[in-house]
């Protein structure tokens, strides 16, 4: 199950995962970001009717780089 924060998001569509990241305004790859695409990927590896997996983003950037703020926590 995602967090409550979902700002990640799966669906599927006739054998195809689409995983969608919505965390604006530029969809930086905080740690919880990242902790939700893996949960994400892990269900869409995992369900045998898919075939293909799919990350986007929604707006305007394709996850334009880290959080800066978490570059000194562990």
């Amino acid at each position: 199950m995602l967090p409550k924060t979902q700002v990640v998001s799966l669906t599927r569509d006739a054998g195809v995962a689409v995983i969608v990241i919505d965390n604006p305004p530029v969809n930086a790859l905080s740690r919880d970001v990242r902790a939700e695409l893996v949960e994400a990927l892990d269900a869409a590896v995992a369900d045998d009717s898919v075939r293909a997996i799919v990350v986007a983003c929604a707006g305007s950037t394709f996850c334009a780089g880290a959080n800066i703020r978490e570059f000194d926590l562990p």
